[in-house]
C-alpha cells in the first residue's frame, strides 16, 4: 500500500477507514468499555504492508489483540480481556 494516512480519535472510525480506504479485512469485536475509548489512532507511512497496518491497531489500543481463527482463517480484533472463543457466544 502507498501513502497510508489515518488519524482519528475514535477506535471505530480508525477501523472503518482501514477497511474502506485500505481494504483490510477482519472482524472487530468491541464491548461497551471499548466503545468509549478516545485514544488517537495515527498511522502514516509512504509504503506499508497490510500486516503493518493491522499491527498498528493493537499498537494504538494496547488493550486489544488480534486472533486468526484456525479453521476459517478469519481475523478477529478483540479486547485482550475477552477470550477469542467467547466472542460469538456473547450477546452484545
Amino acid at each position: 500500500m502507498r501513502d497510508v494516512v489515518i488519524k482519528t480519535n475514535k477506535m471505530l472510525e480508525a477501523w472503518q477507514e482501514m477497511g474502506a480506504k485500505y481494504m483490510l479485512r477482519a472482524n472487530l469485536y468491541m464491548d461497551a468499555a471499548a466503545r468509549d475509548d478516545a485514544t488517537t489512532f495515527a498511522f502514516k507511512k509512504e509504503r506499508a504492508t497490510e500486516k503493518e497496518l493491522l499491527e498498528a491497531f493493537p499498537g494504538a489500543y494496547p488493550s486489544f489483540t488480534y486472533t486468526q481463527d484456525p479453521e476459517t482463517m478469519v481475523l478477529w480484533l478483540h479486547p485482550k480481556r475477552i477470550t477469542y472463543g467467547d466472542i460469538l457466544s456473547r450477546g452484545s
